[in-house]
């Protein structure tokens, strides 16, 4: 006769007390970290806006202003008599909120390290929005081409709204949009090779556009982006809170050389690029663009969408690139989230930081269609780098969500990135069907990245199902402007699948466990099948919607692994109601006793710092 005595369930009793105090201190211990690694990025923030205007004057713009001088709030100038003005360090060059300024922004600004210059925003609503596009919404400023082809002058300015620059660049279009959210970029090299409805080509003063009637009455009111670039940097300048769009040519370039200490944060970049390089047939267009000579920037918070080419780029053949901080942007539908590449004479890349990012539909949007290369569009493109050039990048907690392909790496760089790339801690929500470096595909991506490329070390795969896709794309969301609601909105989305995992592992892990032959006969307990139904109810309770995730639902749910332990070991030791051999029985709890590894996963993904109390 087996022997049972209360010695055997108290060990049982102080292993599950002993258990769940390590989690609680391993959870605790893990906040904390989470918490200092926030912390550490809003000190370097607040650091950034202490440097702002010790001293300067205020100059504000508006799109209707007349003042000469700009610094009455409630007198403000125009951007063409801002563009005359030189500014001094400690200045501060304000846009008022709510208005469109047609117009490049290029100021003279000679500040200092300790008094850099702002280029900000005033007053209330929207960002100020900063554009270079013509817009079309009169029928009769077309006239008859031939073979369905119209054709509109855009060096007269009673065709159009908008930018009324009229030199080649200024008529030279990359895309157009129309009012129902379509954008258009199957521009053409001459008119010969328009084909298709909408096909369209530039000569410099003309558009010429394909259209089987008026396209005014056809496509409506028509933004066309044109080739000029839209901000142009300079040194110690603290740029924010604009919203830069339509540009067939770059949004945000340095025009200083070299370049150092610059500030671009908060920010909307939208509907950028799509123009052939000047005596080419390659096509360019990036949001954001430093080239060789850029130092100590930080490129923050800000929301690019719709690029033609790179959401955020360093690239160049001379100099180097230095103390470069990439962090918390949001980049939705760019061809290339990033592109890297240091070739020639350049020195490379010396501490480039890239981390807490989102990348949304990357190579699914407007340019994917129209490129000549769509083979080489990625989440990061790693173009050509010099023989002394380093690589001294650190890619690390992005977040990936169905991207196209994930790595563009010329086959001459691969030693070199595989050599010198830190690259970590990233999550990747991908198609079955995505590509991983170029146009190689594999089951599993993850083992292919670490042994081939040596990158992406505890990184997490996850393959999405069509209606994840879906949720993914919802046009609401990419159309939206909001870069809190957007980020919301895919941190939700990520607190989700991540939740429907582990509810299907430990459930999973569950039934397996209680399933098996030797401990089906536990569950013929009235009193220990209650206990499990209860478990699986608050495991269930729990993931249902992520706004139940919270510390108190998570210790319940623990709380209840514990009492379905405790009350097996309780039948077994006290109510005797058991026969299974004790050997078992231990066997059992050893397995219950790993699931609560589980609890330390749901603390560590999902529950945030508005909802811990740390005392």
């Amino acid at each position: 006769m087996r022997k049972k005595t209360k010695i055997g369930r108290n060990i049982f009793i102080v292993i599950i007390i002993i258990l769940i105090g390590i989690i609680t201190i391993c959870l605790y211990e893990s906040k904390i970290l989470e918490l200092d690694k926030k912390r550490n990025l809003k000190e370097a923030k607040s650091f950034m806006n202490t440097k702002i205007s010790q001293g300067g004057q205020v100059f504000y713009i508006s799109k209707d202003g007349v003042s000469e001088d700009g610094t009455d709030i409630n007198n403000p100038m125009s951007l063409d008599t801002a563009k005359k003005k030189k500014y001094k360090g400690g200045d501060k060059i304000l846009f008022k909120r709510g208005d469109i300024f047609y117009g490049q922004v290029s100021f003279s600004i000679s500040a200092t390290e300790d008094n850099p210059v702002l280029i900000s925003s005033y007053g209330e609503g929207k960002n100020p929005i900063i554009s270079v596009a013509k817009i079309i919404n009169n029928p009769d400023a077309w006239s008859y081409y031939d073979d369905n082809i119209f054709k509109i002058d855009l060096t007269d300015k009673n065709n159009f709204e908008g930018y009324e620059e009229t030199d080649s660049d200024s008529c030279d279009i990359g895309f157009f949009t129309t009012d129902d959210g379509s954008i258009w970029g199957n521009r053409r090299e001459n008119l010969d090779a328009l084909q298709s409805e909408n096909d369209f080509y530039c000569d410099g003063k003309y558009f010429y556009i394909k259209s089987t009637q008026n396209p005014t009455k056809s496509l409506g009111k028509m933004k066309l982006a044109t080739k000029k670039d839209l901000l142009a940097l300079y040194n110690y300048t603290d740029v924010s809170n604009l919203t830069l769009e339509y540009t067939s040519s770059n949004a945000i370039v340095k025009r200083s050389y070299p370049i150092y200490n610059v500030y671009l944060h908060d920010c909307i970049i939208n509907f950028i690029g799509g123009s052939f390089q000047r005596g080419t047939n390659s096509r360019y267009g990036n949001a954001i663009e430093f080239l060789g000579g850029s130092s100590n920037i930080i490129i923050e918070n800000n929301l690019i969408k719709n690029v033609y080419d790179a959401g955020i780029t360093l690239q160049g053949s001379t100099d180097s690139w230095n103390n470069i901080s990439i962090r918390n942007n949001i980049i939705i539908n760019a061809c290339y989230s990033f592109e890297l590449w240091a070739s020639e004479n350049s020195k490379g890349m010396n501490n480039i930081e890239i981390y807490n990012n989102i990348t949304i539909n990357q190579g699914k949007g407007w340019a994917q269609e129209v490129r000549p290369n769509p083979y080489n569009s990625a989440n990061y493109v790693f173009y050509s780098y010099g023989e002394d050039a380093n690589m001294d990048i650190n890619i690390h907690d992005n977040e990936y969500y169905n991207s196209e392909r994930l790595y563009y790496i010329l086959y001459s760089t691969k030693d070199k990135f595989t050599a010198e790339v830190n690259n970590k801690n990233n999550i990747f929500y991908i198609q079955n069907d995505t590509y991983a470096v170029n146009s190689e595909q594999y089951n599993n991506l993850e083992e292919y990245l670490h042994t081939e490329y040596n990158t992406d070390q505890n990184s997490t795969f996850n393959y999405l199902s069509d209606s994840e896709i879906e949720e993914i794309s919802n046009p609401d969301i990419l159309n939206s402007n909001d870069y809190e609601e957007i980020k919301a909105y895919y941190d939700n989305f990520d607190i989700k699948y991540r939740n429907s995992q582990w509810k299907e592992a430990v459930l999973t892990e569950l039934e397996t466990i209680i399933n098996q032959e030797d401990y089906a006969v536990i569950l013929q307990n009235a009193e220990i099948e209650m206990a499990y139904e209860e478990l699986k109810n608050a495991i269930d309770n729990l993931t249902k919607n992520v706004d139940t995730i919270t510390v108190d639902n998570v210790s319940y749910s623990h709380e209840c692994l514990y009492k379905f332990i405790e009350k097996i070991v309780d039948e077994y030791y006290n109510n005797k109601s058991l026969d299974i051999a004790e050997n078992i029985l231990i066997e059992l709890i050893e397995k219950l006793d790993k699931l609560s590894e589980q609890y330390k996963e749901i603390y560590s993904y999902y529950i945030t710092e508005d909802n811990v109390e740390i005392e």
